[in-house]
C-alpha cells in the first residue's frame, strides 16, 4: 500500500489539493490518521512519504507496530528522483528540491535511523534490487 494514495483515495483529491486546501498541518493529520488505522491492517508493505517521521506518534507506531525499512540515499539521489514525479505533486519540494531535500533529511535523520529497524543504501538500486536487499537482509 502507498500512503499517499490511502490519503488520496480517502480524501478524493490529491496530495497536492491537500496541501493547498488544508496546508501541511491538515496533511499531517489525515497521514497519522492512516498510517494508525494501517497499523491494524495486518500485514502489508507501506510506502511512507518522508515526512511521516514528523510525528512522535507515527514515529512510535513505525517503530512499534511495523517491521521498518530506511531506504537511505543522498539528497542529490531523492531530488533527482522527486524530479521524475508529476509537476506539483511534491509541494514541500517547490523550488530549489535539492536544498529544499538537504534541510529534510538534516532534520528528519536520526528520525529516520530510530524508527528503521533495517537500513538499506538506496542511491545505486532500482526498485527491483532494493526489493531483492531487503528479502536478503530480512532473510
Amino acid at each position: 500500500a502507498d500512503l499517499d494514495a490511502e490519503l488520496e483515495a480517502e480524501a478524493g483529491m490529491t496530495v497536492a489539493s491537500i496541501f493547498r486546501l488544508e496546508g501541511e498541518s491538515g496533511f499531517r493529520a489525515r497521514e497519522s490518521a492512516a498510517l494508525s488505522r494501517l497499523s491494524n491492517a495486518g500485514p502489508l508493505v507501506l510506502a511512507t512519504g518522508g515526512g511521516c517521521v514528523e510525528s512522535a506518534a507515527n514515529r512510535a507506531l513505525l517503530a512499534g507496530q511495523f517491521f521498518t525499512v530506511w531506504l537511505r540515499a543522498s539528497p542529490m539521489t531523492c531530488a533527482a528522483r522527486a524530479a521524475s514525479a508529476p509537476p506539483g505533486s511534491r509541494p514541500l519540494l517547490a523550488g530549489d528540491a535539492l536544498s529544499v531535500m538537504e534541510a529534510l533529511l538534516s532534520r528528519r535523520e536520526a528520525w529516520y535511523r530510530d524508527c528503521a529497524k533495517l537500513t538499506v543504501e538506496a542511491d545505486l538500486l532500482g526498485p527491483e534490487e532494493l526489493a531483492e536487499a531487503i528479502r536478503d537482509a530480512i532473510r
